[in-house]
Parts: C-alpha cells; sequence; structure tokens
C-alpha cells in the first residue's frame, strides 16, 4: 500500500475509533493500491466490529501479522474482493480461529492461474459457526476436484456454499456424495466451471443423494453434470424441499426419461429446472429443445406422483 494509502487509512481508523459500538464498517481502496492486511490490522482497534467488507488491489503476505495480531474478536462476517489471493492464506488460518465467524466471502477479479484456491479451504476445517462460504475466482484454472472440497466436509454448520472458478469440476457422483453426506444443513450448493473441457465426470443420478443427505437443501447448481443415462434403480428421498435446479450445458438423450427422473426430485409446487448456456451448433439447439421438453413435462410428473402418494396414504387409513 502507498505511504498517502497508508496514511488515510490509519487517520480513518483514529477518526472510527471515537464513534461507539460500530459494527459494520466497508473499505474500498481498489484505486489506491490497498492492501487487505494493512486495512484489517489499521483497523484492529475496533474491538466490537462483527462485519467487515474491503475491495482492494491484493490480500498480501503482510497478511502473516494477522494470525497474531487477530483483530475483530466480535468478527462475524467477512467479504473480501481483490486482484490477488497470492498471500490469502494466512487470512484464511486467521479466519479459522474466529469461533464466531459465520459468513466469508472473498472475490478476485484478476487472480494469477498458478495460484491454487484448494489451498485456502483446509484451514476452515472444523469450524462451528460458519454457515456461508463464497469464493469466486474464475482466474483459476484448476480443476474444482474433490481435494478442493474435502476440507469442507467439517464444517458441521454450513448452510450455503457457493465456489466459482475457472477450471473443470473434476469430482465424482461419489465424492459429491461424500461432501453431501458431511452437510447437513447445506441449504445452498453452486459449483460453478467457466471451464469448456467438456469430459465430464458427474451424472444427474447423484442428485437423489444430494437431496437425501441434505433435507433443507433449496438451491443446486452445478456446472458440468451428464444428464444422458439417468437411473430409475435409486433411492430418492421422502420428501425434498428442492426448489431451484440449475445444471447448465447438461447433455441429454431422453427428454422423457430425465423428466421423469427430476419428477421425483422435489415436493414443491415452484421447482424450476434450468439447463441454459447452449451455444449457436445445431446440436446444442437439439439439446435446448430436449431440455424446454424437460422443464415443461416435469411439473405434470410431479402432480402425478404426489396424487398416487395422497391415494396410498389414504388407503392405509
Amino acid at each position: 500500500m502507498s505511504g498517502r494509502a497508508q496514511e488515510a487509512i490509519h487517520g480513518l481508523a483514529s477518526m472510527l475509533l471515537h464513534i461507539q459500538h460500530l459494527r459494520t464498517i466497508n473499505v474500498n481502496t481498489y484505486h489506491v493500491r490497498g492492501n487487505a492486511a494493512s486495512i484489517l490490522i489499521s483497523l484492529a482497534e475496533l474491538q466490537e466490529l462483527d462485519e467487515v467488507e474491503i475491495t482492494c488491489r491484493t490480500l498480501s503476505v503482510a497478511a502473516e501479522r494477522l494470525t497474531t495480531e487477530r483483530p475483530f474478536p466480535c468478527l462475524r462476517e467477512l467479504n473480501l474482493t481483490s486482484s490477488s489471493v497470492s498471500g490469502a492464506p494466512p487470512i484464511f488460518k486467521m479466519m479459522a480461529s474466529y469461533s464466531r465467524l459465520r459468513a466469508l466471502v472473498i472475490r478476485n477479479k484478476n487472480e494469477p492461474a498458478e495460484v491454487d484456491v484448494g489451498e485456502l479451504l483446509p484451514s476452515l476445517r472444523g469450524h462451528l459457526s460458519l454457515c456461508s462460504v463464497e469464493v469466486t475466482a474464475l482466474r483459476y484454472i484448476g480443476p474444482l476436484s474433490y481435494r478442493f472440497l474435502e476440507s469442507l466436509c467439517g464444517i458441521p454448520a454450513l448452510i450455503k456454499l457457493k465456489l466459482y472458478t475457472g477450471g473443470p469440476l473434476t469430482t465424482t457422483d461419489e465424492e459429491l456424495q461424500s461432501l453431501a453426506s458431511g452437510l447437513p444443513l447445506l441449504q445452498t450448493l453452486h459449483l460453478y466451471s467457466a471451464s469448456t473441457d467438456q469430459s465430464l465426470r458427474l451424472t444427474i443420478n447423484v442428485l437423489p443423494s444430494i437431496t437425501t443427505s441434505c433435507p433443507f437443501i433449496e438451491d443446486i447448481h452445478i456446472t458440468g453434470i451428464d444428464a444422458s443415462w439417468p437411473t430409475t434403480e435409486i433411492t430418492f428421498p421422502a420428501s425434498s424441499s428442492l426448489n431451484t435446479l440449475s445444471i447448465p450445458n447438461a447433455p441429454i438423450r431422453d427428454a422423457q426419461a430425465v423428466a421423469s427422473f427430476l419428477g421425483r426430485l422435489s415436493d414443491r409446487d415452484t421447482f424450476i429446472i434450468s439447463s441454459f448456456s447452449w451455444g449457436g451448433t445445431e446440436e446444442a439447439g437439439r439439446m435446448r429443445r430436449l431440455w424446454i421438453e424437460v422443464e415443461e413435462s416435469v411439473p405434470a410428473i410431479r402432480r402425478a406422483r404426489l396424487e398416487d402418494k395422497a391415494k396410498l396414504a389414504l388407503t392405509y387409513k
């Protein structure tokens, strides 16, 4: 951080110390080459802050000081937006020691491709209060693999998980099932990849196990699912809260088979299914038409299934 910017931040911190019970702060130093670590340290005396949002150029290795000084003992939400996360691991290490932390958002605009975002997550394992994790790193081109995700299995209170990267989603059905089984309170799951890699490893058959392991889940968005071969030899949840399912660019062969499969996935009247982002080729147009058929067929299939369940319940009475 430049000397003038550092002086300005220190001046701001001195002024804010006179505001009693300050709980929330939003600092944007992006245009003065701000450094998140220096900003956090400068504001360390604001002991009652519980929500901090910083937009800056970098999360530098100066963040090492954060692991010893531990500012913001009441911190519950941290939102960082920067151009690089090359020095972010110390910040994540610091976050792991905050027992009250509930929400962590890291957004990166121009992250170097060689930085492995997966290295940022393991320090969060075992955090008991963390409810929401969102990491956006579209310039990261490494695979969104199970190694990337497995540390999140040890965050039992997690309700929202959103990971957006530029690398391909290489997780398998079994690995995603394992992740879901460790997150019983999960309500939102977004695994988004901007990669054009077509070697899909996830299939549509993983969805029932997610809704079974995560009974409160309402929103699923996963890039890189193959919907070509849905199977009926799967145990579906007795009931499901799923409201929105988004699986962009999912290959499909039989619209009615997929509609029949997805019609058993949710009990919600407002259940919405979408597969979008199809390109302009003839094959893409055919896929899009099949998905429109699925979207139109699922409501009737779901209603028929619920009517059958109601009739069965009356029979047993």
